[in-house]
């Protein structure tokens, strides 16, 4: 009898032996197959990779093409610039120039309407003298 509960005892260790070999087995085939699957992602993931980097490529060639285009557009936007500048200073003297006379101008109508009141007043006064002279005339 002791030797039968040893044998059983023994055979029920062995299938849990079985049972935990199997279960490592499942899980070794199932880490297997995800390491198949990773290493077929990453195959797929280099192509594509390489397919970018060959596009990437003609891309940079045709802006680099396009950087020596603008290049040239700026040097003679640059060019262009200078030129406008240079228009725009002569302008702004012009300008001065015109609020110059501006400011002469307003001088001259402030003269003309200092002028004008003094010849009114002149004339009033005139016109008071006459009429004085002519009464004092009168009376003599």
């Amino acid at each position: 009898e002791a030797t039968k509960t040893s044998y059983t005892t023994t055979i029920s260790e062995l299938q849990e032996q079985i049972d935990l070999l199997t279960e490592k087995l499942d899980q070794s085939e199932q880490e297997c197959k995800r390491q198949t699957d990773l290493v077929e992602q990453l195959t797929i993931a280099a192509s594509a990779t390489k397919t970018m980097k060959s596009n990437l490529q003609e891309d940079l060639e045709s802006w680099k093409l396009k950087l020596t285009e603008s290049q040239t557009v700026c040097e003679n936007y640059a060019a262009a610039e200078v030129r406008f500048e240079q228009k725009i200073e002569s302008m702004e003297l012009q300008l001065e120039k015109q609020d110059s006379l501006n400011d002469q101008i307003a001088s001259l109508k402030e003269e003309l309407a200092a002028s004008q009141q003094n010849e009114e007043e002149l004339k009033q006064e005139n016109e008071y003298l006459t009429v004085a002279r002519e009464s004092w005339n009168d009376e003599r």
